[in-house]
């Protein structure tokens, strides 16, 4: 199998402590750029990070639009697809993928890679906490050569949907935390001042490098108040006979998690995303 790890090293992983008045269970929320979720399915299907995350966000898929939908599937989690697509038969590197076992009040794609010129691609996953805390999760993936206008226009869009979705709902409150492969280095100064301008109010909250060459470029920005945000680095070794490590970024925020049920598969096609849920006893 080819190696999901190359040069990125360790995951990232935030604790929030409780909210009050939400839940003072733990809600785990992952970003991964698991380059090709079909080839690296069962090592994502036993990560033991993973599979106790309740939102799981993936980046370079390169999931086709006629594969199979079972083919993704994991055990209490509903699965989100926004593949990207390919003008010829083979698979397109990019498109990302989103697992929950939260209820999802709406989850949809704000850029795709061929409309931003190769760029970026963007999704977003809302869902509620507490009846008066929602939670907006966006998930952002940078090509190492994208064009600086398209990013910011992308990133723009990102911020535009997210205020206008605060402004629609002023009897909630409503926090928002935003992960991706920026690709670009948060270590340069260059980096700090276009993503302060381009977020102003969010906190990057990753501090350590996350490539083997010492650069961070997979980040995690937030609106949550500083002091119920802590961000920590650890290796994660997959459960599989593959010894390589998985990297991933492993945000965590506080939830009750309440999955349940029997094994049974539900597929809703709407638009150009595909969702199905799978729940095992």
């Amino acid at each position: 199998m080819e190696a999901l790890r190359t040069n990125r090293k360790l995951p990232i992983s935030m604790y929030f402590p409780p909210i009050p008045p939400a839940s003072t269970f733990p809600l785990h929320i992952t970003f991964l750029n698991v380059r090709s979720l079909h080839s690296h399915i069962v090592l994502v299907r036993h990560d033991r990070i993973m599979s106790t995350s309740q939102i799981n966000m993936f980046c370079e898929g390169r999931v086709k639009q006629t594969d199979a939908p079972n083919m993704y599937d994991i055990c209490n989690y509903s699965v989100i697809q926004y593949p990207s697509l390919s003008n010829s038969n083979q698979r397109s590197a990019y498109g990302i993928s989103v697992y929950t076992q939260l209820p999802v009040i709406d989850s949809s794609q704000l850029t795709t890679i061929s409309e931003s010129g190769g760029s970026v691609e963007c999704v977003v996953l809302q869902t509620a906490l507490t009846p008066d805390l929602i939670l907006s999760v966006y998930c952002v993936y940078r090509s190492p050569r994208s064009d600086e206008n398209q990013f910011k226009r992308a990133m723009s869009r990102l911020a535009s949907h997210n205020q206008t979705y605060q402004s629609t709902r002023t009897d909630v409150e409503h926090i928002t935390v935003i992960l991706g492969d920026f690709n670009m280095d948060w270590f340069q100064s260059s980096t700090q001042s276009l993503m302060s301008s381009i977020l102003p109010g969010f906190t990057q909250l990753v501090t350590d490098s996350t490539t083997d060459y010492g650069s961070l470029l997979d980040q995690a920005y937030t609106d949550i108040p500083i002091h119920f945000v802590h961000a920590t680095q650890a290796s994660v070794t997959s459960v599989t006979t593959n010894p390589l490590p998985l990297p991933l970024m492993s945000p965590v925020i506080t939830i009750h998690d309440t999955t349940s049920g029997n094994a049974i598969s539900n597929v809703l096609k709407s638009d150009n995303k595909t969702i199905s849920t799978l729940h095992c006893t």
